[in-house]
């Protein structure tokens, strides 16, 4: 009898502390067209030549924001354009926390 309310007992506790390490905050998807070379955070994030790692850093340490996903989708077919802040045909979709919705359409981002 005591092992079975022992083990009843561990049941419950890791099921509540397993409950509790679950993410169960809101998400939203939100894009932002890429330039060909006008991209914050290409510049302003330095340590790293890695384009994931940059933007990751860049939303995170500069503005608060924390990122669940990143996908680089292509949106068009590639072309040469004159301009720096010229689109480069791809677009950055991320996963952001609802409370952070705000702060990246500041910097851009719309929702999906």
């Amino acid at each position: 009898m005591k092992t079975i309310l022992w083990s009843m007992l561990a049941l419950m506790l890791c099921t509540t502390a397993c409950k509790r390490n679950q993410d169960t905050t809101p998400y939203i998807s939100m894009a932002i067209n890429e330039t060909q070379c006008a991209n914050p955070w290409s510049s302003e994030v330095v340590g790293r030549d890695n384009y994931e790692y940059r933007l990751t850093q860049w939303l995170k340490d500069k503005r608060g924001i924390r990122i669940k996903t990143i996908a680089y989708v292509k949106t068009g077919d590639e072309g040469m354009y004159a301009s720096c802040s010229s689109p480069s045909n791809y677009q950055i979709r991320i996963s952001v926390r609802e409370s952070d919705v705000t702060k990246a359409e500041e910097l851009g981002f719309v929702k999906q």
